[in-house]
């Protein structure tokens, strides 16, 4: 075999490579093992690894002996106390000189009746204070649309929803003092406004869906008068006829009644059973019973004295000790007429016994309420005139006349105020018939209204066109939880016969104030329908059964059935979920909603379900027959 030639430079090229390596391990064995490579720079002088030690130990001992012979700054002040004893005896040295004023005996603090004139010139218009986030209860309940509760009219049933939100009105009560001045401190509430929106089908929510809520029941509060300006020169103010109407509108919304019904309207009047409203306690019912105190009593006696706590909504008493006697009785128009010039007439006596304000006042308010109310006849409104008449000269008598005051030793007359509670807790019912849909998710907000105390006083305003608007609103609070409410009609699939073709379901339909059940057997294609009748309370005898007709439609529709599914359950764990192994075959139906939603059931899970267990507790039933 014949020889190649090969290139010189590829005879040497690994040695030239290995006596190159040779070359760099030897020099970086020179830099690191026997020079002195690390270093930093400390001022002038380079510190290496086996002094930087010794160097940090020198600057900690300079940085420590510094801190101890550092002196701290003192402040040189000069010593007046003995100075200033001296001048409480300011008599014993008159002739002295004295580097302080006399100290004179501190006294009580003159009050400031009104200093809007004195250290304001013109106000501007006080905002609202903010509600914080509501809180809502839901419910169903059964309300006549007959306006006399002694008659029997016919029933609907009603979804509704209570938002409500804590006010801070010794907040609101102090801005107006500063705006306005004391005397326009009290805080006059308008009905609050309500606001809600519906979860869309994705689930999402939109600010573009809040849509205003026409609050029902709401307080029936008196119109709201127009308030025109007229300028004459540099005078702008209101004529003599509007500034008249604004004093009685004014009047008439801050008569307690007007408050109460204006931020706690009670549940429809036409509710079959007040219990079916939750009272949406924030708090407790002590502290909204002291809430309504404050317009129901107006002195510091204990209300409870008087009449029994709780009075608006008799069936929250806790105890039937502490519950009215008359609380489950329903009065007529008359009756409760009569009652309220009783309690009129007792406090007109007590007030002219007295020398009583506060009592004349309430006697007052009570007459004008028995003269505006439409049940009242004629014969009731003059009488009410005439109490009306002789509780405003009573009054006048009171704040005006020759009677001397009450004397330090004589607490019957002049009862103490008492101070007003600092939050009043507000609330509106979204409860008008047809306003909602049960089985949707809701989201609500509020905003509070209250009186504009500058309402007609354009002079006072630096913005003379503040004193036309005759309400202030708040800005609205943020969106309470979601509230789901409670489908009227469910069913769940709880056996299946694969032979037949069909699964059995049972039904729950809410029925004038009762659940009620029954079985339906379903096909792919149907409606999830059925018209039964089954045991209620009979109208006439609610101990007795009534066999109605009832439409179990909860507005559903059976697309497919799958008769071969196996399941795998959840069970909630400490650490988290865990599935269980594969259970028998069961059945998944496939079925369309009323709003066009798909959903699937699946007959071994609709067995267990805790919603149908709940359901089927509160099915009525059949009272057992005497013996």
């Amino acid at each position: 075999m014949a020889k190649q030639l090969v290139n010189p430079i590829e005879r040497h090229v690994e040695k030239v490579v290995l006596g190159l390596a040779g070359v760099l391990l030897l020099g970086v064995a020179a830099k690191y093992l026997v020079t002195k490579p690390n270093y930093i720079e400390l001022g002038a002088e380079r510190v290496y690894p086996d002094t930087i030690d010794r160097h940090l130990a020198v600057k900690a001992e300079v940085v420590r002996q510094a801190l101890r012979a550092h002196q701290p700054k003192t402040e040189e002040f000069n010593p007046i106390l003995d100075e200033f004893v001296k001048n409480l005896r300011p008599l014993e040295k008159v002739t002295q000189g004295s580097l302080l004023r006399p100290a004179v005996p501190i006294g009580p603090e003159v009050p400031i009746i009104d200093p809007f004139s004195s250290t304001v010139e013109k106000a501007r218009l006080v905002e609202v204070v903010k509600l914080p986030k509501p809180q809502v209860t839901s419910g169903r309940m059964m309300i006549t649309t007959e306006p006399d509760p002694t008659k029997k009219g016919p029933e609907v049933a009603v979804d509704w929803v209570t938002v409500s939100a804590l006010f801070d009105r010794k907040a609101q009560s102090e801005l107006q003092q500063r705006a306005y001045g004391m005397r326009y401190g009290e805080v006059i509430f308008g009905a609050p406004q309500l606001q809600r929106r519906e979860r869309r089908p994705d689930g999402t929510w939109s600010d573009d869906d809040w849509a205003d809520v026409d609050a029902w029941p709401a307080a029936r509060l008196a119109r709201i008068p127009s308030v025109p300006l007229v300028t004459e020169g540099k005078q702008t103010f209101v004529p003599k006829d509007a500034a008249q109407a604004i004093d009685k509108f004014v009047e008439a919304l801050k008569r307690p009644g007007e408050q109460l019904e204006a931020i706690r309207p009670l549940p429809p009047v036409e509710v079959t059973s007040p219990r079916s409203w939750t009272f949406p306690v924030l708090t407790s019912l002590h502290d909204v019973a002291l809430q309504d105190d404050d317009y129901l009593y107006s002195t510091a006696t204990e209300p409870a004295a008087a009449a029994p706590r709780l009075v608006r909504y008799p069936w929250l008493l806790d105890s039937p000790a502490e519950k009215p006697k008359e609380a489950d009785k329903i009065l007529t128009p008359a009756e409760e007429i009569r009652k309220a010039f009783q309690q009129a007439d007792k406090l007109l006596e007590s007030a002219t016994k007295n020398k009583s304000l506060d009592e004349a006042n309430e006697a007052d308010n009570l007459y004008i309420d028995i003269m505006e109310n439409p049940q009242a006849t004629p014969g009731d409104k003059s009488r009410a005139e005439r109490g009306h008449q002789k509780a405003e000269q009573l009054i006048k008598d009171i704040k005006f006349g020759s009677e001397q005051p009450p004397g330090p030793g004589d607490p019957s007359k002049g009862a103490k105020t008492r101070e007003l509670v600092p939050m009043q807790q507000m609330w509106a019912h979204d409860a008008k018939p047809g306003s909602l849909v049960n089985g949707r998710t809701y989201q609500y907000r509020m905003r509070p209204v209250i009186l504009n105390r500058l309402i007609g006083f354009p002079e006072k305003f630096e913005t003379p066109a503040d004193a036309t608007k005759p309400m202030t609103v708040g800005s609205w609070s943020e969106p309470t939880d979601a509230v789901t409410l409670e489908p009227a009609s469910q069913f769940f699939v709880t056996r299946f016969d694969e032979r037949k073709r069909e699964v059995t379901a049972e039904m729950f339909q809410w029925y004038k104030g009762i659940w009620v059940e029954t079985k339906h057997k379903l096909k792919v294609g149907d409606r999830v329908l059925v018209e039964d009748r089954v045991d209620t309370p009979d109208p006439q005898d609610p101990e007795s059964v009534y066999r109605a007709k009832v439409a179990f439609d909860p507005g559903a529709t059976i697309v497919d059935i799958d008769f071969d599914r196996r399941v795998r359950e959840r069970k909630a764990e400490r650490g988290g979920i865990k599935f269980l192994a594969p259970g028998d075959k069961t059945c998944a139906v496939v079925v369309l909603g009323p709003e066009g939603q798909l959903d699937e059931r699946i007959e071994l899970l609709d067995r267990s379900d805790p919603t149908k267990t709940a359901l089927k507790s509160k099915v009525w039933k059949a009272p057992k027959a005497k013996e």
